[in-house]
């Protein structure tokens, strides 16, 4: 852990002691306070006393040992030359902070990579303390420990559902640093849905919506990285094509418009981005109407399914989460079906707009309303997750 000496603090800089005080303002002292530039390697200290302590101990016993040469990483790890490192104490400097190397037991020592990761998420509440997530996810990869598509995607759920999805956008767009990479349809869900919550909750807000269109621009524009795709034959099946993706899309931008117009703001550049969204959104659609849904690869690869699966499956959504991004699809699919028909920009494709749209919509809410006539014993919870979206419970088509 790190002592400030005269010397250095107006610089920023520290030095760690040899002894190991205790108690929080201790823990206080252990992080960087360098500027925050790109991915940092050292936590940010986040005034959350058990957060603090649980990002030390990752700190000293993975990412600090994972920057040594592999001799001097071996001595680290070597219980029997503890006294061989007190007397020729291994120092490494980063960020400008000094951290002088204790042993470590590489059998008893080195805490379980699930165990204390979602320990640490599970007491992230503020941005502040999500902010280091990008390290910890740095901070394992450099140490080569690999976490898998499952692994991020509880990671996504967590952030998720405490509202942090853009704290995963930010992980993606430095991916090559995290390893967080965007690569199956339920991580792409699960960040759109958190999207979308926030854009209804923020009513007529447009600044508000108008920074979380960035997001999901952002979003998309990351999925079109090479190093983000899917490893698949069809354009079209890419992550960026995702049906479901860009129903959500569907409902941020149609959202934005009506905001700005509402708020007596120039909305040209937002119609037009609509626009090509709702050609983009027939163009996915058309040729796959006469498809009952749940044949549709991508809604058989969501679908909650009970009992065990492959690990090699891809990962697939629980039930709420998929009723909610769905509900977000016919929402925003109605929503743009609205704002197309108030403006005459859309006159182009109104026919589509009736022949593809609505019934797109129709044919999500049947699908919705089948797969929650499965579970007879969550039927009335999750025809209420849905008409909490949508303004109606799930209807089968006639």
């Amino acid at each position: 852990m790190y002592n400030r000496t005269a010397r250095t603090a107006l610089q920023g800089l520290g030095r760690l002691s040899r002894s190991t005080p205790t108690g929080s303002a201790w823990t206080g002292r252990c992080f960087s306070t360098t500027p925050l530039y790109g991915v940092p390697v050292l936590f940010r200290e986040t005034g959350n006393e058990n957060l603090d302590k649980i990002l030390s101990e990752i700190q000293e016993k993975i990412i600090l040992p994972a920057r040594l040469p592999p001799k001097k990483r071996s001595v680290v790890f070597d219980p029997n030359k503890r006294s061989y490192l007190e007397q020729n104490p291994i120092v490494i400097e980063v960020e400008g902070l000094e951290h002088n190397f204790t042993t470590i037991d590489k059998h008893h020592g080195i805490p379980k990579t699930g165990t204390i990761f979602f320990a640490a998420l599970d007491e992230m509440e503020t941005a502040r303390d999500w902010r280091n997530l990008a390290t910890m996810l740095a901070g394992f990869k450099s140490a080569n420990i690999k976490l898998g598509a499952r692994f991020h995607g509880k990671i996504a759920r967590i952030a998720t559902r405490k509202g942090f999805a853009n704290i995963l956008i930010e992980c993606a767009n430095e991916a090559d640093k995290t390893g967080f990479y965007i690569r199956n349809k339920e991580l792409l869900n699960h960040i759109l849905t958190d999207i979308t919550t926030k854009v209804t909750a923020a009513g007529g807000d447009w600044e508000q919506i108008q920074k979380l269109v960035r997001s999901a621009d952002t979003l998309l524009d990351i999925l079109q990285r090479p190093s983000h795709r899917e490893d698949v034959r069809n354009v079209r099946d890419r992550l960026s094509y995702s049906l479901t993706a860009r129903g959500q899309i569907l409902l941020a931008r149609s959202a934005l418009v009506k905001a700005k117009h509402e708020a007596g703001e120039p909305v040209a550049k937002e119609i037009d981005l609509l626009l090509e969204d709702v050609k983009a959104f027939i163009s996915l659609w058309e040729p796959l109407l006469e498809q009952q849904v749940a044949d549709i690869p991508e809604f058989a690869e969501l679908l909650p399914r009970t009992g065990k699966t492959s690990k090699k499956a891809p990962p697939r959504l629980a039930p709420t989460p998929y009723v909610v991004s769905l509900a977000r699809n016919v929402k925003g699919i109605r929503a743009a079906h609205h704002t197309a028909k108030q403006h005459p920009e859309f006159k182009s494709i109104d026919e589509k707009l009736d022949s593809v749209l609505l019934p797109v919509a129709n044919a999500i809410e049947s699908h919705v309303a089948g797969f929650i006539s499965t579970l007879p014993k969550r039927s009335n919870e999750l025809a209420e997750v849905y008409k909490a979206v949508v303004g109606n419970e799930p209807k089968n088509a006639s």
